[in-house]
């Protein structure tokens, strides 16, 4: 195993294959209650190949910045670190220079997550902080989520421009947690095009059906959301420019296919099938 570790001071690297040194640089480097190892995708991959090294060390939390980062950067969020170096070398990987650059975007995430709303780190830090991957970050940021306050209507309060005021946020808080994270910092971001990444909907497939129950559901109660965001005939204006929907032989197929898209249903109009 080849390993590459670094302190946060950024003053103390270690570049090895010996476990043993690996070890005993994470023990020379880490001090205090609270010890961190911070990587990239560390939780689910390198972790399992350094666990015995970690404990040895009494290393007791884990930062990953993969899982980070779409809540940090919604509009341009880091998949895999850009490894500039291997345009200038031909060495096939350098976990070194890895640390170092996964060090630099943890500190990027850092000042992120401070520059939030305060109701947003709040809603994130209830949503996330019992989850594996996030519960070492929240612990290094000292960021403990008020427990006596309501997470969905912190939400409500926080988006009500941009969710239906009707949606079922309690049951999305307590089945997809992390779905909603990441789907609430998509909404968030000021960039329209920003998007789920798909390595995000590989690993958390519900992101879909939390993106569908938050903005694409019509709750017919007429809240403003929905009026606004979900009413075909003022968006066909606000879009369109068009005032009415077109009309195909009188019947206006147009305007049942539009409403059976807002309503998941087919937009196939079974009526055009009458004379088969």
């Amino acid at each position: 195993m080849k390993s590459g570790a670094l302190t946060a001071a950024y003053d103390s690297n270690i570049h090895t294959e010996a476990a043993g040194r690996f070890r005993d640089f994470l023990r020379q480097n880490s001090a205090g209650e609270n010890r961190y190892l911070c990587g990239h995708n560390i939780v689910h991959h390198d972790a399992k190949y350094i666990a015995q090294e970690m404990r040895e060390a009494g290393i007791n939390g884990l930062i990953d910045t993969l899982y980070l980062s779409p809540l940090c950067f919604p509009s341009k969020p880091y998949h895999a670190l850009l490894k500039d170096d291997k345009l200038q070398a031909d060495e096939l990987n350098n976990p070194l220079n890895d640390c170092k650059k996964a060090m630099e975007l943890f500190y990027d995430e850092v000042n992120a997550f401070r520059n939030m709303h305060p109701l947003q780190r709040e809603i994130y830090a209830s949503l996330l902080c019992r989850r594996e991957e996030f519960r070492g970050f929240f612990s290094y940021v000292g960021f403990t989520p008020d427990l006596h306050k309501n997470t969905a209507e912190s939400i409500r309060s926080l988006y009500r421009h941009n969710i239906c005021g009707n949606c079922d946020l309690e049951g999305l808080i307590a089945r997809f947690p992390v779905e909603l994270a990441y789907v609430l910092a998509v909404i968030s971001a000021q960039d329209t095009t920003s998007m789920t990444l798909g390595w995000v909907i590989r690993n958390f497939p519900n992101v879909s059906y939390v993106i569908k129950k938050l903005c694409n559901t019509l709750c017919y109660q007429k809240c403003p959301y929905c009026q606004d965001k979900l009413d075909i005939h003022k968006r066909l204006k606000q879009i369109f420019g068009y005032d009415d929907f077109r009309k195909f032989e009188g019947e206006n197929l147009q305007e049942r296919a539009a409403q059976a898209a807002v309503d998941h249903k087919s937009v196939i109009h079974q009526q055009s099938f009458k004379n088969f």
